[in-house]
């Protein structure tokens, strides 16, 4: 999920459980330890991040009303700015700390001998008065649809170099907040394909502002 609020790592885990209205949900300690265990760096034990934050927690109530009568586990991984990548116009995937998480990852779940589902939680575009813009969000909406196509064209195609490079050259202009977990997202799992399942703007008129967002599935 995007991390909004913590920017103490590059990845932030947490061993907390999640509460909400529908119980509570656990969270797999077990796994998060091996994944520690993995690294030859030390990840941030920080973990107020995920106090506040929505993008993971937003989700566990729809696996909840999906899975009621099925016991589930979550693995939860904020993923802060890639600020630094964008500005540098460097592929994260060169990064050996970005690489060696994850590796980790990957290889911990593989000894897991696991079924899993991998989630990831964000937006697209944010324009507008709200986010900083000195123009109202209307205005951009057409346009919007045009950039965003090629964004999500490199994101189904999981083409992750093109998905950071569209992105990069223009600075990130667009605040695309899913760029960070999506990108880990593809280079942890590598789908064979992905398919694009609907595409919509939120256009929050009274602060002149949007935020658009898509649904995309991966599969093996």
């Amino acid at each position: 999920g995007t991390s909004h609020y913590g920017w103490q790592d590059l990845f932030l885990l947490t061993e907390k459980n999640f509460q909400t209205p529908l119980g509570m949900v656990q969270t797999d300690t077990a796994l998060i330890q091996d994944i520690r265990s993995r690294l030859s760096f030390e990840l941030s034990n920080d973990d107020l991040a995920h106090r506040d934050e929505h993008s993971i927690e937003f989700q566990l109530l729809f696996l909840q009303h999906l899975f009621r009568d099925r016991p589930f586990t979550v693995l939860p991984i904020l993923v802060t700015s890639f600020h630094s990548f964008v500005t540098k116009k460097i592929y994260p995937a060169n990064s050996g700390k970005f690489r060696h998480f994850i590796d980790a990852l990957r290889s911990s779940i593989d000894a897991s001998g696991r079924k899993v589902a991998f989630i990831a939680s964000a937006d697209m575009a944010h324009v507008g008065k709200k986010f900083g813009d000195d123009f109202a969000a209307e205005s951009l909406l057409d346009t919007l649809v045009q950039e965003d196509a090629e964004v999500l064209k490199n994101a189904v195609a999981v083409d992750t170099s093109g998905f950071f490079s569209g992105i990069a050259e223009v600075g990130d202009r667009r605040r695309i907040c899913g760029l960070p977990p999506v990108y880990s997202m593809l280079e942890a799992v590598r789908p064979r394909r992905g398919e694009l399942l609907q595409y919509r703007q939120w256009h929050e008129q009274e602060t002149e502002s949007a935020v658009t967002y898509a649904s995309l599935a991966y599969y093996d």
